[in-house]
């Protein structure tokens, strides 16, 4: 993607990390094309919905995921993560998650994009929904 926005569509971008991207979207001069996808692969980036992937491969036949905590696991006697961090999902960004993940069995990206906008930051907070 950053060789397709610097050599293609004429941007130049020496790194392509978040800051940058950050910094890039806000010049007033970066064609909409450009802006567009940089915005599209910043909702991708999102690390927590890599969290998907770890947690499907973790269900077993009754549709449930086991041994994510590991009591003890911490030298102070704390409980743990295994696997995936459970305990590090991020907050809903908006409160009626239960709406949200019904509208993801849908699969309608434009319907979920229309009202929040976001459809990964959607994903995201439907993590730690209840």
């Amino acid at each position: 993607m950053m060789d397709y926005i610097s050599h293609d569509l004429g941007y130049p971008l020496m790194q392509f990390d978040k800051a940058i991207l950050g910094e890039v979207l806000k010049d007033d001069t970066l064609p909409d094309t450009d802006r567009r996808l940089i915005e599209i692969r910043q909702q991708l980036g999102k690390t927590s919905t890599a969290k998907y992937a770890a947690l499907k491969a973790l269900v077993m036949n009754d549709h449930r995921a086991h041994g994510l905590l590991m009591y003890h696991g911490a030298s102070t006697g704390r409980w743990s993560g295994r696997h995936f961090q459970p305990q590090n999902l991020p907050r809903p960004s908006f409160k009626n998650t239960d709406v949200c993940i019904e509208l993801f069995q849908y699969q309608n990206a434009q319907l979920l994009e229309m009202i929040y906008n976001d459809s990964m930051e959607a994903l995201s907070s439907c993590l730690r929904a209840r």
